[in-house]
């Protein structure tokens, strides 16, 4: 019966995992390059980000993810970024690094909006799994059943995206886990296997700034694809104030879930706070609870060149 129990935890955990292979992220326009490797570089400044999201307070094991991100421009049409993070939910953990590279290329001028441009990137990542036995309460810690399924799990894959810019209006599509590696390190696009394969994901969004003499608005929409699941659409609108020194934004999803965000940054340092939650009538609301994330940043001058010629 304990191995039973044993493979029957095994088998539920990538199906809790399967709608959410990537990290969710309630801040993502805070810093679109989590989501889509060619904004990398796409400011004028280098962006430093540590992240952090609690979800579903009140579910036993619910997800956790801690992020840090970093990315700049090496010069005017190429950029470089880096991404870190840790995944959990209940005994079961993803850790994971990601290498992206973006090209800015010019297109012509936009009017008022002033110059265009497409950025096109890559990202190369490299995963472990690994489910944490010391987590779980065994009545025989000595089964050798135990060790098996806790040996890590190794895997790389690949994602892609493009972003289109000027100084109000801004799009992007983006598509991780391209290559669909499964469990065991090998990649065969013929057999999908549903429990030990990583799903592609797509993001699109887009927006528009808004700016008036006192308050800047933000409205965008993310559309979101997993292969497996049925598309979910998330609205949120930032109201930007104090000359963009402090934002409050609020957004929906159409999972029924609300979000609200909060936001100051002082000199060249960012903190960020939102929270998503149900209404109260709804049953799921009870049992999950409220989600919350934090974000700490701070705005670099230098670029990649002037790091690495030690300027």
């Amino acid at each position: 019966m304990r191995n039973f129990y044993l493979l029957l935890i095994c088998f539920c955990a990538p199906l809790s995992l399967l709608g959410q292979q990537e990290p969710l992220y309630a801040q993502y326009r805070t810093n679109l390059f989590v989501i889509n490797p060619a904004y990398a570089g796409t400011l004028s400044y280098n962006e430093l980000r540590l992240n952090y999201r609690s979800q579903w307070r009140r579910f036993p094991g619910a997800p956790q993810t801690l992020t840090m991100s970093y990315h700049g421009m090496v010069d005017e049409k190429n950029g470089l970024g880096f991404i870190a993070f840790n995944d959990a939910v209940g005994p079961d953990t993803r850790n994971g690094g990601q290498f992206s590279y973006a090209y800015h290329l010019p297109l012509g001028w936009g009017g008022t909006m002033g110059q265009n441009y497409l950025s096109l990137g890559v990202g190369v990542k490299l995963l472990q799994y690994q489910f944490r036995a010391d987590r779980v309460f065994f009545a025989d810690q000595t089964d050798p059943t135990i060790a098996e399924v806790a040996v890590p799990i190794y895997l790389g894959d690949a994602s892609f995206g493009a972003y289109f810019h000027n100084d109000n209006f801004f799009a992007g599509i983006s598509a991780p886990n391209l290559l669909q590696s499964d469990f065991s390190g090998s990649i065969d696009g013929s057999q999908p296997n549903l429990l030990s394969r990583l799903y592609r994901h797509y993001f699109a969004i887009f927006g528009y700034r808004f700016v008036y003499d006192n308050m800047t608005i933000e409205p965008n929409v993310l559309i979101k694809k997993v292969q497996t699941s049925p598309y979910q659409a998330e609205g949120l609108v930032k109201f930007h104030l104090v000359d963009e020194k402090m934002f409050i934004g609020v957004g929906y999803r159409t999972d029924w879930l609300l979000t609200t965000m909060f936001g100051f940054k002082a000199n060249r340092l960012h903190f960020i706070y939102s929270a998503d939650f149900m209404p109260v009538q709804r049953s799921a609301a009870q049992v999950y609870g409220a989600s919350h994330e934090f974000t700490v940043g701070i705005d670099l001058n230098d670029n990649w060149k002037q790091f690495y010629e030690g300027e």
